[in-house]
């Protein structure tokens, strides 16, 4: 979705190098799921130069009032940026892929031209039908993929995740049965819980 974002003076707009942003009405744009490769490189400039820090106190702020979205979303298409440079900008500006599709399609990308059939096709909105079906196709020529197996780090992340609902979820209910009759219900999940933990306790301690 494109929003119209907080309106820049020319100096400030002169200042901040956003070249390919500016429109009109001296207003930055940017279109976080279909962004250009202009806008994409135009935010690499601003974070960098960290020229942002004469209209707010750190690249947070900058984004969420200047730009409209948040410091993730613009790092993360600084991060593609980074990576693919325009290419990707430019071939998901016609049809949607993600990052994890266009590494996969990367051997049939040529410097502005997706192979399909062995010929070249170049990459522009007058072929974005034919491109669109060499996506697909490529894709469903690919080997499923498979997730790796979560680390320890991850899974300890996990349980921390899942113990801080768990607990919430127990202090709630505890409030909202406390002294009714339907307490000892709560209370019986907790000493199962308890018990269920003393078991691997000493499992492991022996």
């Amino acid at each position: 979705m494109e929003e119209k974002l907080t309106a820049l003076s020319a100096a400030d707009a002169e200042l901040l190098d956003l070249g390919g942003f500016l429109g009109e009405n001296r207003t930055v744009r940017i279109i976080a799921n279909r962004c250009s490769a202009a806008e994409a490189a135009g935010l690499r400039r601003l974070r960098e130069g960290r020229k942002y820090l004469r209209l707010a106190q750190d690249w947070q702020t900058f984004c969420a009032e200047f730009l409209g979205i948040s410091k993730a979303q613009a790092d993360r298409i600084i991060g593609l940026h980074q990576e693919f440079g325009d290419a990707y900008f430019d071939l998901a500006q016609l049809v949607r892929i993600s990052p994890g599709a266009y590494r996969a399609l990367e051997p049939s990308l040529k410097e502005g031209a997706i192979l399909v059939d062995g010929a070249e096709v170049e990459i522009c909105p007058e072929n974005c039908r034919e491109i669109s079906r060499a996506v697909t196709e490529l894709r469903r020529s690919l080997p499923p993929k498979t997730l790796p197996a979560p680390g320890i780090d991850d899974r300890l992340g996990q349980i921390d995740r899942q113990t801080g609902l768990l607990l919430e979820e127990l202090e709630a209910l505890l409030a909202l049965t406390r002294s009714g009759p339907r307490e000892g219900e709560v209370k019986s999940r907790m000493t199962a819980i308890l018990e269920g933990l003393s078991r691997l306790e000493l499992d492991t301690a022996a």
